[in-house]
């Protein structure tokens, strides 16, 4: 039997907190049995008389048909691999961290391609550059053979050679005639000056509608409306008309430009503004 054996003590004079967490010690000791396949990890708490075993033959595979569990998937997990020197290597790659900047992308080729040039790329399957801003400005670069993209699966670009993939919508729940003098929401943040329809929406920033939102527009039978009053954790409030009823549809995000439009207007990344839309907000793939 080998391997190594590991005594850690902490000093309380140190460490606020000198309780070992079994549930978190397995979290660990199975990242570290995917990211080294074969690697073979025990762990065994003697008080609470609790043990675990972690081991993966196939590694990081390993790990995404771990998460995929239980899930309805579109393909078998994609894995390739590849040896130099007994050394299995996966694939190489360079992110494009200024896409839009030719000097710096130009720089960072170089680079890259310095290091092809220098080792057996042939047996390393996956070499890949080109993220999805990179699709927008540049061709093929040598050496690669795969693409990497994020945003572009959404159509998240101005680019009308991408189409529109997403959208978020809710409903109407509530309508209320407001007169001069009434207001919306925490704060008061929204005085009515003359009489006005508000329409109630069931989510906010719990869902990811975050607060920075106030003031733009959603879209309703097709017109936009803006959004007034601060945003609730669960509830929005739109500015609209007579043309708007109750339980009629709400996007409040219309189609994938919008996400860009709105990426603008938080001054932030389109990225970001899907990745923080709530897991829990149901999801239909068409």
């Amino acid at each position: 039997k080998t391997g190594t054996s590991v005594t850690f003590k902490p000093n309380p004079e140190i460490f606020k907190n000198c309780t070992f967490s079994f549930t978190t010690l397995c979290e660990r000791m199975q990242e570290s049995a995917f990211l080294l396949k074969d690697l073979t990890v025990e762990l065994e708490d003697v008080e609470d008389e609790k043990n675990a075993i972690y081991h993966y033959d196939n590694g990081l595979k390993s790990f995404v048909e771990y998460i995929n569990e239980d899930k309805k998937t579109l393909h078998d997990v994609a894995y390739f691999t590849g040896t130099k020197n007994n050394i299995e290597v996966e694939g190489i790659y360079t992110h494009l961290y200024y896409a839009s900047n030719k000097e710096i992308v130009e720089n960072q080729i170089k680079i890259f391609n310095n290091i092809m040039e220098n080792i057996d790329y042939e047996n390393i399957k996956v070499r890949h550059i080109m993220n999805s801003e990179g699709l927008l400005f540049y061709d093929k670069f040598e050496y690669t053979n795969a693409v990497r993209i994020g945003d572009l699966l959404y159509g998240l670009t101005y680019d009308e050679n991408y189409s529109s993939v997403y959208r978020l919508k809710t409903n109407v729940v509530k309508l209320r005639e407001l007169v001069p003098g009434d207001t919306v929401g925490y704060d008061a943040a929204y005085e009515v000056k003359e009489n006005e329809r508000i329409a109630v929406l069931p989510i906010g920033y719990e869902a990811g509608i975050v607060k920075a939102n106030r003031g733009r527009n959603v879209y309703i039978n097709g017109n936009k409306y803006p959004i007034v009053g601060n945003i609730c954790m669960c509830n929005i409030f739109v500015k609209v008309d007579e043309k708007v009823n109750l339980y009629d549809e709400v996007y409040l995000i219309n189609n994938s430009v919008d996400v860009m439009d709105i990426a603008a207007y938080l001054s932030t990344a389109p990225s970001e503004i899907t990745c923080i839309i709530d897991k829990s907000i149901k999801k239909e793939y068409v």
